[in-house]
């Protein structure tokens, strides 16, 4: 077995894997998803997959990487299911989410990075999300990359249960982190 991940998709780029499969395999894109998923960062795990009999190469033997095919995204994106959301707040984080994304239809158990985003189209989310009311950061959609996590993670905010608002940093923040150096 031989692979391969490229950045590809032009406009929206995305990380595809490449595999050779062996005699009479198939490829369960799924299956490798989730063993890299146990393994790497959402945004690390390529959100298509393609099959290839051989990964191409250049003169010297090493892995040509302009020569591997452009999957067809869209049709990825189309056979997904998509769950409508509920309410409002998951109305608004999908209407974010599809501006960003430039994906017209955006369901509440769609994973961000499976829709390719990268870490470019987080920060955009997440300011996004401010300007519009809803006080999250990026690193909280690397944590919870579903509407339906998001929602929960607002919901549990509005209860009390957690602060997740983003923080303005503070000179005190810098100073004091010298002075605990300095003493240390």
């Amino acid at each position: 077995n031989a692979a391969a991940v490229a950045l590809r998709g032009g406009d929206t780029p995305r990380l595809v894997g490449y595999v050779v499969l062996n005699g009479g395999a198939t490829l369960d894109a799924k299956a490798l998803a989730e063993t890299l998923a146990a393994q790497l960062p959402d945004y690390m795990v390529p959100t298509a997959w393609m099959a290839l009999d051989a990964l191409p190469l250049t003169a010297n033997g090493k892995l040509d990487r302009k020569a591997l095919p452009e999957p067809d995204v869209s049709a990825a994106l189309a056979e997904r299911v998509i769950i409508a959301p509920r309410n409002a707040l998951q109305q608004k984080l999908a209407d974010i989410w599809a501006e960003v994304l430039n994906v017209p239809k955006i369901g509440v158990t769609d994973n961000l990075f499976s829709l390719g985003a990268d870490s470019l189209h987080v920060f955009r989310i997440a300011a996004r999300m401010i300007d519009r009311g809803i006080q999250l950061e990026a690193k909280h959609l690397m944590q919870k990359p579903t509407i339906l996590e998001l929602a929960e993670l607002v919901a549990m905010q509005e209860r009390g249960e957690v602060d997740t608002g983003p923080k303005a940093p503070s000179l005190r923040d810098f100073r004091g982190g010298a002075r605990r150096r300095q003493t240390s």
